[in-house]
C-alpha cells in the first residue's frame, strides 16, 4: 500500500502544523470524515481539505502532512479515487 492509514494520525503533532485558516488540529478529523462512507461528509471534508491545505495554490506546513494520507485513501477507497486524484 502507498502513504500512510488513518490509524496513524495521532503520530503527528497537527497543532503545531498550520494551514490556511490556523493550526491544522483539525485536519485528523477530517481525513477521517473523507474517508466516511457518507457522500455529503465526505464531500464536506475534502472542501474543507482541499481549500486549508492548498488554498489559492499556497503551501502550508500541514500541506506536506497530509499528503500521504490522502494517497493512502485514493489508493483504498474507489469511490474517493477520482476526487482525490
Amino acid at each position: 500500500m502507498f502513504g500512510r492509514s488513518l490509524t496513524e494520525l495521532e503520530g503527528l503533532h497537527w497543532a503545531e502544523l498550520e494551514h490556511a485558516y490556523g493550526s491544522a488540529a483539525d485536519v485528523p478529523e477530517m481525513l477521517r470524515r473523507l474517508a466516511s462512507s457518507n457522500e455529503e461528509e465526505s464531500g464536506e471534508a475534502w472542501e474543507f481539505l482541499n481549500s486549508a491545505i492548498l488554498h489559492q495554490g499556497d503551501f502550508y506546513s500541514a500541506t506536506e502532512a497530509v499528503l500521504p494520507f490522502l494517497i493512502h485513501l485514493a489508493t483504498t477507497l474507489p469511490r474517493q479515487r477520482s476526487r482525490l486524484l
